[in-house]
Formats: C-alpha cells, sequence, structure tokens
C-alpha cells in the first residue's frame, strides 16, 4: 500500500498499525467493529489504488476513512451483517495478501485470492459467529502487525500464523474463563 496516503494522519501509519494490530490480536472478540474498521479501512485504500480515476492522496484518505466508518457503523449497529461483512473484507485481504505473497503484481491471481478469501471468510462468519470473531479479529490483528515488519516469505507466513494462533488461543481463553 503506498504510504503517501498516511501523510496526513497525525499517528505514523506503523505506529497506529502495531496499536491496532495488538489490540485486535489481544481483545478483537470484545471490540470487533475495530476489527471491521481496519479492514474497510485497508479495503478502502488498496481500493482506491484500483479505481479507473486517479485520486490525489488526500482522496484516497477520505475514500478510505469513508470505508472505515461505514465498516464501523455497521459493526455496531447490526452486528450479524457487521459479522458477515468482516467475514467477507478480512477473508478478502488475507487471500489478496496471500495471492501477492507468492505471485506478486499477477492481477488477476490477486483477485482469484481475494475472491476465495471473502467467499470463505463470509461463510465461516455466517456459521460461527462467535469463533469467526475471533478467528477474524486475530486474522486481521496479525495482517497488520506482520506488515510493519521487515519479514520476506516464508517468515513472514510464519510470523502472520503464529500471531494469529496466539491471538485466537488467548481470546478462546479468555472466554472460557467467564463462563
Amino acid at each position: 500500500m503506498n504510504l503517501e496516503l498516511f501523510q496526513r494522519l497525525p499517528v505514523p501509519p506503523g505506529i497506529f498499525a502495531v496499536l491496532v494490530g495488538a489490540a485486535l490480536v489481544l481483545a478483537g472478540r470484545r471490540i470487533f467493529w475495530l476489527a471491521l474498521g481496519a479492514a474497510a479501512f485497508t479495503a478502502g485504500a488498496l481500493l482506491s489504488t484500483y479505481l479507473p480515476v486517479q485520486l490525489e492522496a488526500g482522496g484516497r484518505l477520505v475514500l478510505a476513512l469513508l470505508c472505515a466508518l461505514v465498516g464501523v457503523l455497521i459493526a455496531s449497529f447490526i452486528r450479524r451483517t457487521g459479522v458477515a461483512l468482516g467475514g467477507f473484507l478480512i477473508g478478502a485481504l488475507a487471500g489478496f495478501y496471500l495471492a501477492q505473497a507468492y505471485s506478486p503484481g499477477v492481477g488477476g491471481i490477486l483477485f482469484l485470492g481475494s475472491g476465495i478469501g471473502a467467499l470463505v471468510g463470509w461463510v465461516l462468519a455466517r456459521r460461527l459467529v462467535n469463533a469467526a470473531l475471533i478467528i477474524l479479529s486475530s486474522l486481521m490483528g496479525a495482517m497488520l502487525l506482520v506488515q510493519q515488519t521487515p519479514l520476506t516469505q516464508p517468515l513472514a507466513g510464519g510470523a502472520l500464523l503464529v500471531l494469529c494462533l496466539g491471538g485466537i488461543a488467548l481470546q478462546s481463553r479468555g472466554r472460557k474463563r467467564k463462563r
């Protein structure tokens, strides 16, 4: 993603991504609205680079922020729909980044990976709402954290897996204690 987009933010993008990523890995189920907002922001930022119209950095930032706002509002007011939308977006982003890691720059593969990831994320979110909240928020947080490291494949994939599984274990453990 082009970092020029983030020059207008009051916090450096790396610090912001690490803070949001860590919060999602540690407590994402409780703050799923943040996971959906982060996924919608990232999707809006990526979408702004693929639009047929060239937008300046300010326009791309506004589009990404609007997407994030819509995601947060949906997650806050329409929980089941928000979970399904979160599954769709986070699945699409995970598929996009996986396809990009193994086939950088190939357009059709990126969109196929996004489509498959979106479908898997949506089905997971619709079938297993509570488990989906934990898995999807851990995955989104892990993606945000790993993107801030200089790791390359296969180490980045391993770090993503470890962080995601750690977030799932941590959030699941907290859920069992409350019962």
